[in-house]
């Protein structure tokens, strides 16, 4: 399977993997680590990743086969071209279990560049699309105070999907 082509020229062909363990005890011990095995026929080079879900993962910068490369794992930050306020998050429980039953996020979308500050609410099947950008209720914060929300920017995903 390939993992990466660019310019047309296919590179980071992946023949097999595996999943294991490794212990780390640096700061952000939390994070998962992604080891990836960097070969051109003649020369392999392990490269580790560290990062993961929720992790802004540090770019690794290398040199191979005479080129410089750089690879990351983990969230990807992007500027967007409006802004998401929390204004409040609100979390039900079922009675008798104190499990979540639904949770919801209030936000206040601001796109200074249309002139526009809306208020929203994002709840489970309720999903925020703004300027090609769909806002889904993933989660909560531990605290119960704040919210996490999966980002999704996939024009022709979400065209085909709903085709």
């Amino acid at each position: 399977m390939t993992i990466y082509n660019a310019d047309g020229g296919e590179f980071g062909t992946l023949y097999q993997s595996k999943i294991d363990y490794v212990s780390y005890t640096g700061q952000g011990s939390m994070m998962d680590a992604l080891v990836v095995e960097v070969s051109n026929g003649d020369i392999t080079e392990e490269i580790v990743l560290r990062g993961g879900k929720g992790y802004m993962g540090e770019p690794i910068y290398f040199t191979f086969g005479g080129a410089n490369f750089s690879m990351s794992y983990g969230a990807k930050q992007i500027v967007l071209p409006f802004s998401l306020t929390l204004k409040g998050f609100q979390l039900e429980r079922y009675p008798v279990s104190n499990s979540p039953s639904s949770y919801a996020s209030e936000v206040v979308l601001t796109d200074r560049a249309k002139d526009i500050s809306k208020d929203y609410r994002i709840y489970m099947n309720n999903v925020l699309n703004y300027r090609g950008y769909r806002f889904f209720q993933s989660s909560y914060d531990k605290d119960e105070l704040g919210t996490i929300l999966s980002v999704a920017h996939d024009y022709w995903g979400t065209f085909f999907t709903y085709v």
